[in-house]
């Protein structure tokens, strides 16, 4: 999570040739595993769609304070495309 999380989703969706941001593909909550990598998405719907739940479904308290601490930090970068 956090910068290398950031820069994780950027650099896997550039391998695949996933688009940075698409105003007209719009972030979606999968039902499957299978409809979620077989879905055209963007980079920055993947922070709606998967990394930015991922602090609610994580196990240990320390899992959860590292996630709090860095939520701030994953939502300024969505936010600066979305605007722009």
């Amino acid at each position: 999570m956090g910068a290398i999380g950031i820069a994780r989703v950027f650099t896997s969706g550039g391998y695949r040739g996933v688009e940075i941001y698409n105003p007209d593909i719009k972030p979606k909550l999968h039902k499957s595993f299978k409809e979620y990598k077989t879905m055209k998405t963007t980079a920055i719907n993947h922070f709606y769609e998967k990394v930015l739940l991922l602090k609610d479904r994580l196990n240990t308290k320390t899992a959860k304070k590292m996630a709090t601490n860095y939520c701030g930090l994953k939502w300024a970068i969505p936010e600066c495309y979305i605007k722009n």
